[in-house]
């Protein structure tokens, strides 16, 4: 007589991969650099089952005038959670804030769910002028 092994290797129910139309980012985080040309940007999404990988858009711009300063794709990735350095470009003058909108979508042009994180930047961070 064989029994029947129940196997559950997801003991937190929400680390349970989620359907794709539930798809969120679940996290993002920005901090600058102290040359204040680059951005540390950490980003984390809903669990997804393996045939699921998401797109992510990610656009850092001048709070000011919305100038775009750095901007990355990613393509099905892999990993819910996941760490990148945004290189700002375009820095004539030391920007007060800036804004870092993600975008998760996976059909090109139909945004599933986005967020924005902005931050102050010190006034200790140098500038190039």
């Amino acid at each position: 007589m064989v029994s029947k092994m129940d196997l559950n290797f997801i003991s937190d129910p929400n680390e349970a991969p989620k359907p794709r139309d539930e798809m969120e980012i679940t996290k993002l985080s920005v901090t600058p650099y102290p040359d204040g040309k680059r951005l540390r940007v950490e980003i984390a999404v809903t669990a997804f089952a393996p045939v699921d990988k998401p797109n992510l858009e990610l656009q850092a711009v001048r709070q000011s005038d919305q100038h775009l300063l750095a901007s990355l794709s990613v393509i099905e990735t892999l990993h819910r959670e996941m760490g990148f350095t945004m290189h700002l470009r375009g820095l004539e003058e030391k920007p007060a804030s800036i804004s870092v909108k993600a975008e998760l979508y996976y059909e090109t042009g139909s945004i599933q769910h986005s967020i924005t994180a902005t931050i102050n930047l010190p006034d200790d961070i140098p500038s190039d002028t």
